[in-house]
């Protein structure tokens, strides 16, 4: 047979921004390539596999590629849903022979409906996909397939899944990547990787723990060890650990230490990224370590999704440990390792007051990095989609186009994906979903991006002021440079409600897409009101009289160290307090009280001299990808 794949990835947001310069960036389409390499290894016959559609392109360029196919299979998820039907759409119509065969975690368990609704798909495939590929290019009955046949819903029951990977080959050693290398030699590869299937947890807004039901299984140490070799040999910069949760066997450990090796002896992979098990403590402290100090990495990032006992339970999160986090986070926090912390705006059972004392939380804790604010989204095998767990709680959804941060205004695809957004439960009606999307968007400006955390973060730790009230005051000041772009944030929200874009367009900002945080950063600096925004700042705090003294120091000492765009020169800042020396021991868990006498400081503007605005626009974007500290400036 003559077979097609087709696994369209999303490109890089920092490979496509209009701001970036250099290499560009692709993912290779690791789950088709599993396909075709246990079919040439397993199938009774021999097929012709073509290079697979990998990307996205103008869907009759995709259609042209795989003209003429015998059976076309496509990997689906939600990034590439609605453009892999619309090529399959427009296959059948120019070549009805061609069989096409569905696979992924977007394709339902229950598929009637999505048969009906597509019908020329000509089989839907469940769970694991290498033998149910394989069978079905023998001419054999697969396991665990849907289809539509004289009007009527057929389907086989799910095959177990597999236990011995052995079975499984490696299209990265077994050469099913080299037509793509070599077709496409102007590209930089990332690497998908796994290490293991399988996830314990059954988190309800998650499909991960549904699709490989709970077991984790493994691959072969040796495996991986020749699989690392490969990627150091084809100079693969860029690996993603498919994982569910690395860290969660003892062996990760030594495979963490393989891939720092590799990058010690050869220089590749250059980043290595993983989703981190949830309560090993121990391993994955020293895990992350190791990937801290030898590779990079985005950090290690916790995935709380919510505190609330409730909502946990809710959403069978409850055997995750929070203790467990805030021993990361000290630990971490005093090694100087950078952490963020995943939190889902509209969990069911949360409420506006759960959330946004969560946050606070949060912070309490030692979070003083990052928070990455999340939408709740349905996905249609995890329980969140279940029609009576949607109607129990409440859940009210709308559409969203999945839209790139940092990429330009004008790019728009020819075939617009979309997702289902939560904006509002049972105990976070719509209004509150709004509040809860300002609060994180205001905590994510003033607080994570450094606008105002120096007096925050004093104020939390010298007066026990949570971080919630603060926000608040900002969320409900009349202003008149707070409440403008406090109301354009409300207008935001209540426009996602109805299916708007999550960013905003940044007209005379770059012309890309912006996060609202960088946005609202973005706004004060372009129209010239950041001094102004700082003087409402000191009006606003004024109600901790008995600790205005510090507060304006920390105030005045952050106006000086955020990095906007500035003409040069050395700023010195006189203080009447040990401001810096006590932000710095909260932020890295040390114990240095603060202190009440003079003190002076100077800020090292002149790394930034004679900075356009266009520049500043570059500096926010990869100060956000790296590490949100580098919106400080230098201080002796």
């Amino acid at each position: 047979m003559e077979v097609g794949l087709v696994q369209i990835n999303m490109e890089p947001t920092w490979s496509a921004s209009a701001l970036a310069d250099g290499p560009r960036y692709a993912l290779l389409p690791y789950s088709v390539a599993l396909l075709q390499a246990h079919a040439e290894r397993h199938a009774r016959g021999r097929h012709a596999f073509r290079v697979p559609v990998y990307g996205r392109q103008p869907v009759d360029e995709a259609v042209a590629a795989l003209d003429g196919c015998d059976l076309v299979g496509f990997s689906l998820y939600v990034w590439n849903e609605r453009i892999s039907l619309e090529i399959a759409r427009r296959l059948k119509e120019r070549s009805p022979a061609t069989r096409l065969v569905f696979g992924g975690p977007q394709v339902p368990d229950r598929a009637e409906e999505w048969l009906r609704a597509n019908p020329f798909v000509d089989l839907a495939c469940h769970g694991e996909g290498e033998r149910t590929f394989t069978a079905i290019l023998d001419g054999a009955e697969p396991q665990g397939v849907s289809w539509l046949e004289g009007g009527g819903f057929r389907h086989t029951p799910r095959a177990p899944r597999l236990d011995d990977y052995e079975e499984l080959a490696s299209p990265y050693l077994d050469g099913t990547f080299e037509p793509l290398l070599a077709a496409h030699p102007e590209l930089s590869w990332i690497a998908m990787w796994e290490t293991n299937r399988g996830c314990p947890f059954s988190c309800t807004f998650c499909d991960w723990g549904s699709a490989t039901q709970s077991k984790v299984h493994r691959f072969g140490l040796e495996r991986l060890q020749r699989e690392i070799e490969w990627f150091a040999g084809k100079r693969v910069e860029i690996v993603y650990c498919a994982d569910g949760n690395f860290g969660i066997l003892a062996r990760d450990v030594e495979i963490a230490e393989a891939i720092a090796a590799s990058k010690r002896a050869t220089g590749f992979p250059s980043y290595f990224y993983v989703n981190s098990t949830k309560n090993a403590t121990e391993r994955l402290y020293t895990i992350q370590k190791i990937l801290a100090e030898q590779l990079g990495t985005n950090g290690v990032t916790m995935a709380l999704q919510s505190v609330d006992e409730a909502t946990l339970e809710l959403v069978k999160r409850k055997n995750i440990s929070l203790a467990h986090f805030e021993e990361l986070q000290r630990r971490f926090t005093h090694d100087r390792v950078y952490t963020n912390t995943d939190v889902i705006i509209g969990l069911p059972g949360e409420s506006y007051d759960s959330f946004a004392g969560g946050v606070s939380h949060i912070v309490a804790s030692g979070q003083h990095n990052e928070i990455q604010f999340r939408n709740c989204y349905v996905l249609p095998n995890a329980e969140l989609a279940d029609p009576a767990y949607r109607a129990e709680h409440g859940l009210e959804t709308v559409s969203q186009e999945i839209r790139e941060a940092h990429v330009e205004i004008e790019r728009v695809d020819e075939v617009p994906e979309l997702i289902d957004v939560v904006v509002g439960t049972r105990t976070m009606p719509r209004a509150d979903w709004v509040r809860a999307k300002v609060f994180a968007w205001l905590a994510d400006a003033l607080y994570f991006d450094r606008l105002l955390q120096l007096p925050f973060l004093l104020l939390g730790s010298e007066a026990g002021v949570p971080l919630r009230r603060l926000v608040e005051l900002f969320a409900e000041s009349d202003g008149p440079v707070t409440a403008p772009l406090v109301a354009e944030l409300r207008a935001k929200a209540e426009s996602i409600q109805q299916g708007g874009l999550e960013w905003f367009e940044g007209d005379g900002a770059g012309g890309i897409l912006w996060p609202a945080d960088q946005w609202f950063l973005l706004s004060l600096v372009r129209d010239g009101s950041l001094d102004a925004f700082y003087d409402e700042a000191a009006d606003l705090l004024r109600v901790f009289d008995e600790h205005e003294l510090v507060v304006n120091d920390a105030l005045e000492l952050n106006r000086a160290l955020f990095n906007a765009p500035t003409e040069g020169g050395e700023v010195e800042v006189t203080c009447w307090h040990t401001v810096w020396e006590r932000y710095l021991a909260v932020i890295y868990d040390r114990d240095q009280p603060l202190e009440s006498r003079l003190t002076r400081y100077t800020v090292d503007g002149d790394a930034y001299a004679r900075r356009t605005l266009t520049d500043w626009y570059q500096h926010i974007v990869w100060c956000d990808w790296n590490d949100k500290r580098g919106y400080f400036r230098p201080l002796q």
